[in-house]
């Protein structure tokens, strides 16, 4: 099977010693003839994004061009692939008449489903997902103003926030969840929208290299780049400026502020690349 079209939000099946196991791959970086991916559904049971606890470890590995140890599956691991723009249109008429609706104002060049609709996994509250690549300046532009117009606004902020709370406190959550756009309520239909960089795999071909970590405090001077996946920022601390990446929905969209976290470091050619997905945290400073 080729893996080389399998980027960010992919839903995969594969083989790797559990039975019926759903996976998601991540990022757009994988090494040649595999794929970087965390599981998603082990049985009847979904696990947490991002928790290595319960991954064979002969599946992880270092990764240069991500710069940290990351599970890597072969081409042999993966039974069958659930291309998310297939999955949108076996599934499409089952979905809200309100999601398909924000589908069709936002207008993307390409749109797919992912998550638990994209599985038949999905439960009476869960959430929508999609993957959407286009014109994203002007997608978000679509959201701003379908907020404007009151269509869209926070909803199930209790239930949404039991898929967050390991890392963000209800007091963050519950002052975030009223500005958020990709991951909010449309006509109180829940969704949540990952607005893609690119829907072709980046070269594996850059050495990052890891700094360790920073615990402390941060300034978010530039967020112009918050609504995209990952979410990009610049930051501040101790007078010098960084990157912060990351691709949790969780912290997308964060204004310009202060914070406190614990982010892991690496350099790369851009310069400090800081993220607190794996094993780190960030949190508002009033």
């Amino acid at each position: 099977m080729n893996l080389d079209e399998l980027i960010e939000g992919w839903v995969i099946r594969v083989s790797v010693g559990f039975a019926d196991e759903v996976w998601v791959v991540r990022g757009y970086r994988h090494p040649t003839g595999s794929v970087i991916a965390t599981p998603y559904i082990r049985g009847s049971r979904k696990l947490k994004p991002y928790d290595f606890s319960n991954i064979p470890v002969w599946l992880s590995r270092y990764v240069e061009c991500i710069g940290r140890v990351a599970p890597v599956l072969s081409n042999h691991a993966v039974i069958s692939v659930f291309d998310p723009r297939v999955a949108l249109r076996i599934r499409r008429a089952e979905l809200w008449p309100e999601v398909r609706e924000l589908i069709e104002y936002m207008n993307p060049e390409w749109v797919g489903l992912t998550g638990s609709w994209a599985v038949f996994n999905e439960r009476d509250y869960s959430d929508v997902d999609l993957l959407v690549y286009g014109n994203h300046a002007e997608m978000y532009k679509t959201l701003r103003d379908l907020k404007t117009e009151g269509l869209i606004e926070a909803c199930r902020l209790e239930e949404r926030f039991y898929k967050v709370g390991d890392k963000l406190s209800w007091a963050d959550y519950s002052r975030l969840a009223y500005s958020k756009l990709l991951d909010s309520c449309f006509k109180s239909r829940p969704y949540t929208l990952r607005i893609l960089r690119s829907i072709a795999r980046e070269p594996c071909s850059d050495v990052l290299t890891p700094l360790g970590y920073y615990t402390g405090v941060f300034e978010i001077v530039d967020a112009s780049e918050s609504y995209l996946t990952p979410a990009r920022y610049i930051a501040e601390a101790n007078s010098r400026r960084f990157i912060v990446e990351t691709w949790h929905t969780r912290y997308s969209e964060l204004p310009l502020g202060t914070y406190k976290g614990k982010l892991r470091l690496v350099a790369s050619r851009e310069g400090v690349i800081a993220s607190p997905d794996i094993d780190g945290w960030v949190s508002m400073v009033d």
